[in-house]
C-alpha cells in the first residue's frame, strides 16, 4: 500500500541579538536542528521582519542597545498573538519574563539546551500572562 508522508513541519524562528557572533551561532545551531531561521541585530529590524514574514517563535536577547527584548516581545505579541516568545539573558534579574508566560534561557547555554528549549517552547500550550 502506498502512503504519502506529510512533510515535516519547519518552524520559523526570528533570532534577535545585537551580538553578531552569538546571533550567528544561535542561527547555525537552530538551522542544523531543522528550523528556518531569520537573524536580525536590533528590535527595529525585528519589527520590520515581523511585518514582512510570519514566525512561530521570537528568540530575543533581553538587553540590547536601541530597545530591550521584553518590550520587543510585548509589541510583537500585540501584533502577532500566536507567536511564541523565548528570551535569552546573561542577567539573573530578568526573571520577570516568566510572569508573561514566556520562556527564559540563561546564557551561557549549550547547543543541546538551546534546541531542547526551543522545541519545548514550540510544543507547549500557549499561556496567558494571568495564568
Amino acid at each position: 500500500m502506498y502512503q504519502t508522508r506529510s512533510p515535516k513541519v519547519q518552524h520559523r524562528v526570528l533570532v534577535v541579538d545585537d551580538n553578531t557572533s552569538l546571533r550567528e551561532l544561535v542561527g547555525q545551531i537552530l538551522e542544523a536542528a531543522g528550523f528556518v531561521v531569520t537573524q536580525v541585530g536590533s528590535p527595529a529590524e525585528a519589527l520590520e521582519a515581523i511585518h514582512d514574514q510570519d514566525f512561530d517563535l521570537l528568540l530575543s536577547d533581553i538587553v540590547m542597545p536601541g530597545g530591550d527584548g521584553v518590550q520587543l516581545a510585548r509589541t510583537i505579541k500585540a501584533r502577532k498573538p500566536s507567536i511564541r516568545v523565548m528570551l535569552m539573558t546573561g542577567f539573573h534579574d530578568d526573571l520577570l519574563v516568566l510572569d508573561q508566560g514566556w520562556t527564559l534561557l540563561e546564557k551561557p547555554f549549550l547547543p543541546k539546551q538551546l534546541t531542547a528549549t526551543v522545541r519545548k517552547t514550540l510544543a507547549a500550550p500557549q499561556k496567558s500572562p494571568s495564568e
